[in-house]
């Protein structure tokens, strides 16, 4: 069981792709995808909205208020289900076996 998280910032055309490519994940081994929404301006919720209705991804939304990476990763750290954590970036489209 395995938790991955990305965090964005006022990226959403990039996160966008980031999350289309976890679309295509195989795995048998349960996982959750959270996405830390690091007070963006832009529409990034929206592409988070748009995967949480119309994918099967395992998606769950978090919002931190306060700007920086490390503040953002901290907050996909709290709301994670599973001990194994591993996180990638919102530009990365990752491999069908990640």
């Amino acid at each position: 069981m395995i938790s991955v998280i990305i965090c964005t910032f006022n990226r959403a055309e990039k996160l966008r792709n980031c999350l289309q490519s976890f679309t295509k994940i195989i795995s048998n081994v349960p996982w959750e995808l959270i996405v830390v929404n690091n007070n963006c301006t832009d529409d990034t919720q929206d592409v988070i909205k748009h995967f949480q209705t119309t994918t099967p991804l395992p998606l769950v939304s978090c919002f931190e208020e306060n700007k920086g990476l490390g503040n953002a990763r901290n907050a996909g750290l709290l709301k994670a289900r599973y001990e194994l954590v591993a996180y990638t970036d919102d530009d990365c489209e990752v491999d069908v076996h990640w």
